[in-house]
């Protein structure tokens, strides 16, 4: 899987992975789970390390179990979970890339192996 972005840190999300400070990533097709994939910068570069898919979901499946007064909570803690200091850090990124947050994104969680 390619992981070439950055947060607003401008620390890149491959090396948050190599860290352990990047454990879950929101995509538009899903993946198998107990798969290994290779933690790429960019297409055509060597893995900085391997992960191991442990999870994947729809993200509206995932949103739709949150309880309401849970939503903040649960918000920054998927955000730091995708290497971001914040929700609005990671949603900045997706307006930045998207125009919006897209719908139809799938919730990946995997470790590092």
């Amino acid at each position: 899987m390619i992981f070439c972005s950055k947060n607003e840190k401008g620390e890149l999300a491959c090396d948050l992975i190599c860290v352990d400070r990047k454990d879950l990533t929101r995509r538009v097709k899903p993946e198998p789970v107990g798969v290994v994939r290779a933690n790429c910068p960019g297409r055509g570069m060597f893995a900085k390390c391997r992960i191991l898919i442990v999870g994947c979901v729809s993200d509206a499946e995932f949103w739709s179990k949150v309880k309401l007064k849970d939503m903040k909570r649960v918000k920054e803690m998927e955000a730091h979970r995708e290497g971001f200091e914040s929700w609005g850090g990671l949603q900045d990124w997706f307006v930045k890339k998207y125009g919006e947050y897209p719908v139809g994104l799938y919730r990946i969680e995997f470790r590092r192996v």
